[in-house]
C-alpha cells in the first residue's frame, strides 16, 4: 500500500467481515496501531488521550504487562515484590486468567451457533499487539506472553495480529529475529509492517496466512464488483529476507495485499532490503545494540535515584526516570527536561509511556559504537545538571 496510513486498515474489513459478524477486538492498554479513524478505535493512546472519544463496546482493554511497574489485574498482590523471574511468570500468569475471565464475561463461545448456522454478533474478531510495547513505554512482554494470549484468542475463534510497524525490520538485535513477534516464538495469523518497509518511503505492507490471504481477496473482489472497480493485487512472495529457515516457512505460506500499490514503491522497498542485506545491519544492531544498552546500564547505576529501568532490545530502547525508588513516582517533569537539553546539544528523543517519564531510544540501524559513545556522554552531561538542580532545591 502507498500509503502512510496504518497497514492495519487493509485487514481490518475482512476481519470484521470473517462469518460476517465478529465484531469485538482485544487490545492492549496505552496501545498506538495508528493514525486513521479506524485504527484510532483500537489505540488506546488515542483515544483515551485530550480530544479522543474514548473506547467503543466492542474494544476490550488489557493492562500492559510491565515487569518493572505491573500491577495485577486479578487480585491485590504486589507484583514487585519478588525476582524479575518471578514477576514475569506471575504477569502472563494473571494475564492468561484475566483474559478467559474476560472471554466467559461477555459470552464469546464460536462453538455456540444461533439459528441459521450463524454465530451471535459479539464474537471476538481478534488480538492485537506490538512484540515490544513503543508507546506504552518501551515495554517488553514478558517470556511465553504472547504465546499464553494467542492461545486464549485462537481458542475462541479469532485471529491474532502482529504490529511490527515500530519494532519489525531487524530492530531487535536478534541473529534469529528479524521481525519482533520472533522473540516470542508465536506465529501470528497477520503481521503489519509501515515506514521502516520503505525507509520513510510511502509503504505499507500486511503478511497473513493463506486462508485469511483468500478471505481479503474474496471480500475486496466482491466489493469492487459493486464498486465496478479494482485496485487490489495479490503476491504470493512478500518483500522481504531472512536467514531464519523457521521464518521462510513462515514467508513462504503467507501473502501479501497491496492496495494502489506502484512500482516506485515496491522498488524501493526492495533496495531497503539489499542494503539490510549487504551492509549487515542486522548483525550491526546486535552488537551495537548490547554495546549501547551495557552504556545505559552504567548510566543508570551512576544514577540510580533517576534512573529506575532500563529497557528494551536491539535498538529499540528505553529509559524510565523515576523520584523514589520504593513508590516508583514517575519523574514526568525531569524525562521531558532532559528530551529539551538533549535537542539543545544536537541530540533528538522522544519522550512516552502511560506517565510521560520514558525516554526512547529508536536510533537508525546504521548506528555505531561511537554514536553511542556521543550518545551516552551527552545524557550523562544532562542528569548531572538535572540533578545538581535537585540538591540545590533540596536544601532551600
Amino acid at each position: 500500500m502507498n500509503s502512510t496510513l496504518h497497514p492495519l486498515d487493509s485487514p481490518l474489513s475482512p476481519i470484521y467481515c470473517r462469518e460476517c459478524v465478529r465484531t469485538h477486538f482485544i487490545i492492549l492498554d496505552t496501545a498506538y496501531h495508528g493514525n486513521s479513524s479506524s485504527v484510532i478505535q483500537l489505540s488506546p493512546y488515542k483515544f483515551n488521550s485530550k480530544g479522543g472519544e474514548g473506547k467503543c463496546d466492542a474494544v476490550h482493554i488489557l493492562p500492559v504487562p510491565d515487569v518493572f511497574r505491573y500491577t495485577a489485574p486479578l487480585s491485590n498482590s504486589q507484583t514487585s515484590k519478588g525476582t524479575i523471574q518471578q514477576r514475569s511468570e506471575r504477569i502472563v500468569r494473571e494475564s492468561g486468567d484475566y483474559m478467559e475471565k474476560f472471554i466467559k464475561d461477555i459470552g464469546m463461545d464460536q462453538k455456540k451457533k444461533c439459528r441459521h448456522n450463524l454465530f451471535p454478533k459479539n464474537l471476538l474478531s481478534g488480538f492485537i499487539c506490538e512484540s515490544i510495547l513503543s508507546c506504552g513505554g518501551q515495554v517488553e512482554l514478558p517470556e511465553n506472553y504472547l504465546s499464553t494470549i494467542y492461545s486464549k484468542v485462537r481458542n475462541v475463534g479469532g485471529i491474532c495480529i502482529a504490529d511490527e510497524v515500530q519494532v519489525g525490520m531487524a530492530r531487535v538485535g536478534s541473529p534469529t529475529s528479524f521481525w519482533g513477534y520472533q522473540t516470542q516464538n508465536v506465529h501470528p495469523d497477520i503481521v503489519t509492517i509501515g515506514k521502516p518497509i520503505a525507509n520513510g518511503f510511502p509503504l505499507g505492507a500486511v503478511l497473513a496466512t493463506k486462508s485469511i490471504s483468500d478471505s481479503f481477496i474474496k471480500y475486496n473482489q466482491s466489493f469492487h464488483q459493486r464498486q465496478r472497480s479494482s485496485s487490489v493485487e495479490y503476491c504470493e512472495h512478500p518483500f522481504f529476507f531472512t536467514n531464519n529457515q523457521e521464518h521462510s516457512t513462515f514467508a513462504k505460506n503467507r501473502g501479501t495485499g497491496f492496495h494502489s500499490s506502484n512500482g516506485l514503491s515496491v522498488a524501493v522497498a526492495i533496495e531497503v532490503f539489499r542494503i539490510l542485506r549487504e551492509e549487515k545491519l542486522q548483525q550491526n544492531v546486535i552488537e551495537v545494540g548490547q554495546f549501547l544498552k551495557a552504556l545505559l546500564l552504567n548510566l543508570q547505576q551512576d544514577f540510580s535515584e533517576l534512573i529506575g529501568d532500563v529497557r528494551g532490545a536491539g535498538l529499540f530502547l528505553g529509559i524510565e526516570f523515576i523520584k523514589d525508588r520504593k513508590t516508583l513516582e514517575p519523574a514526568t517533569t525531569e524525562c521531558k527536561l532532559v528530551a529539551s537539553m538533549m535537542k539543545d546539544l544536537g541530540v533528538i528523543m522522544g519522550v512516552d509511556g502511560p506517565y510521560n517519564n520514558v525516554l526512547k531510544l529508536k536510533p537508525p540501524l546504521c548506528f555505531s559504537t561511537d554514536d553511542c559513545k556521543f550518545l551516552v556522554s551527552r545524557l550523562r552531561e544532562v542528569i548531572q545538571s538535572i540533578e545538581r538542580r535537585r540538591r540545590s532545591a533540596s536544601k532551600l
